[in-house]
């Protein structure tokens, strides 16, 4: 879920969201946290699905939109909006792809008016597949669920210049499905990519302040550049 809020003025503590990005290793010898120190600064080798998701904390954090773009899938990648986004907001589609993707990672990651962006969740491992799962998927795809997804945009309040508005994510989830491209090795091992990412609320949040998801950032910052979308 997500909202707007004025970082005072919704009684909500940024400081209580630890500005890190939570990973498990992807290998014995590889630290295990991403964090603002600087930890682990370079992007993995996208031979593994843990490593694209690894990666796609890197780029989000790093606000590296090149490096963003190289994690999904150009001809066939999805992102599904939660079910709620959908029926509340009738202007929403029921999923945008590489283009909105890219569209909003531009808009919120190289833009000006945003002045911090924090991110954090923790990581499952990959698995196989099963009832549920896209029906299009093979058995080379994985999935990989991220829980306790937080994510913070601070932007330019042009109304109180002192006082910016703060995008939160508060312990949503997702469903992320990766497939190798047998067509693109790296050091002899296929590539993978992000084929579908699924959004989902969960919990709730004060009366005050209206509830969000991932979904209705990346509306906000140009996803699917749907004419006449407005989230908020």
């Amino acid at each position: 879920m997500t909202q707007p809020i004025a970082a005072v003025a919704a009684g909500v503590s940024l400081a209580a969201v630890a500005a890190s990005l939570l990973l498990f290793a992807c290998s014995d010898d590889r630290p295990t946290r991403i964090d603002d120190s600087g930890n682990l600064p370079d992007f993995a080798l996208p031979d593994s699905p843990e490593n694209v998701v690894e990666n796609l904390s890197t780029a989000i954090r790093l606000r590296n939109v090149v490096e963003y773009a190289k994690l999904f899938d150009e001809d066939d990648y999805l992102f599904v909006f939660d079910s709620i986004d959908v029926v509340t907001n009738p202007n929403y589609p029921e999923s945008c792809g590489y283009v909105g993707e890219i569209g909003w990672a531009e808009g919120c990651l190289d833009s000006p008016d945003v002045e911090e962006i924090r991110f954090e969740f923790d990581r499952g491992t990959a698995e196989l597949l099963g009832p549920g799962d896209p029906e299009r998927a093979d058995e080379s795809w994985r999935k990989i669920e991220m829980t306790e997804v937080h994510l913070e945009v601070e932007t330019r309040n042009p109304q109180e210049p002192m006082d910016p508005l703060v995008y939160l994510v508060q312990g949503d989830r997702a469903t992320l499905y990766l497939a190798p491209d047998p067509e693109e090795l790296i050091e002899g091992h296929p590539v993978w990519r992000i084929m579908e990412w699924h959004d989902f609320r969960v919990g709730s949040r004060p009366d005050a302040v209206r509830e969000r998801s991932f979904g209705d950032i990346k509306v906000l910052f140009d996803c699917c550049s749907a004419v006449g979308v407005d989230p908020f």
